[in-house]
């Protein structure tokens, strides 16, 4: 038998993945750029795989889990900003991508698994990872630090609505049990 803690957390994770991937589809559908930020299918994938992710029972965990994906997401753009320099210079070269593609990901992902260790002490990482590897994976030859950036956006958006979603969804179940 599902809860009502169970149904009311279906019902929230609905709506923010609903939310999350109409906005983001919206901006694509309308090639609407955030200065020079544009928006594309995977935009509309991170940001509803956010959403759903980040869409917990209570609201104190669902603002915990968004914090951390989105320290993690912009951990690992701030590390895959400086690879994509190193990346778009090597791709210029006669080297094959095959031999310098995996290295630059598992050398990143060491880089922010040490990061948050070092600072943080925290698992974080593995979401810093999960966005590098994002970048560096999609776009492999010419990554553009304008797409780094439209991913950590669609991962705000993804988070942003969950909350949204969260806070109402709680605030609309408060109300109305009230006695009246």
């Amino acid at each position: 038998m599902i809860t009502f803690h169970q149904k009311k957390h279906i019902i929230q994770t609905g709506f923010s993945v609903y939310f999350s991937v109409l906005i983001t589809y919206f901006l694509f559908a309308n090639s609407i750029y955030i200065g020079s930020i544009g928006f594309d299918t995977f935009s509309i994938f991170i940001a509803g795989v956010t959403a759903a992710i980040c869409s917990q029972v209570e609201d104190k965990d669902t603002y915990r889990v968004g914090t951390k994906r989105v320290y993690g997401t912009l951990s690992g753009s701030f590390v895959a900003f400086f690879i994509t320099f190193l990346l778009n210079e090597l791709y210029r070269t006669q080297i094959p991508v095959i031999l310098y593609v995996p290295l630059l990901c598992g050398l990143g992902t060491t880089l922010i698994f040490y990061l948050f260790y070092s600072i943080k002490g925290s698992p974080t990482a593995t979401v810093g990872s999960v966005a590098l590897l994002g970048v560096l994976l999609q776009h492999p030859n010419g990554t553009t630090y304008e797409y780094i950036v439209g991913r950590f956006i669609a991962t705000v958006i993804g988070v942003v609505f969950t909350l949204l979603v969260s806070k109402i969804v709680t605030h609309v179940i408060n109300r109305s049990s009230r006695p009246k």
